[in-house]
């Protein structure tokens, strides 16, 4: 039940001769959809601002790992195996998926992201051979 609905049956009650019982109940109600509104506010506040310390968090999070487990090199991430050498693939520096090229003349892209490298496909070992 709303406030708008609660407000019209005061005013209708207030000018009809109702016993102060009714009235008092009515009030009560009133009182207990407003208290209901204001926590729904706060809450809707307090979710928000929650949402939002998430999205901060994850976001640190994420940074941290990028190092650790990625180099950034020409605009791409590569990642290096256990024995210190580097896959040879070229990973989306947004969502950290392997991209592909479906060509040799053709730029690595990320489908989910859309994200282009700045290379081409068969310039990869001569990128790869300049990674730190």
């Amino acid at each position: 039940m709303g406030p708008g609905i609660v407000d019209a049956l005061g005013k209708l009650l207030l000018d009809l001769p109702v016993n102060d019982v009714l009235r008092e109940r009515l009030l009560l109600l009133k009182e207990q959809v407003e208290a209901m509104e204001h926590r729904i506010l706060a809450l809707d506040k307090e979710n928000a601002e929650l949402a939002e310390k998430v999205r901060e968090l994850s976001q640190k999070y994420e940074a941290q790992l990028v190092p650790e487990a990625f180099t950034e090199h020409e605009g791409a991430l590569f990642k290096r195996k256990p024995d210190g050498t580097w896959i040879h693939a070229v990973y989306c520096p947004s969502c950290k998926r392997s991209t592909g090229a479906l060509a040799k003349n053709v730029a690595f892209q990320c489908s989910p992201c859309h994200w282009r490298s700045s290379f081409i496909s068969r310039d990869l070992d001569e990128v790869m051979s300049r990674l730190p």
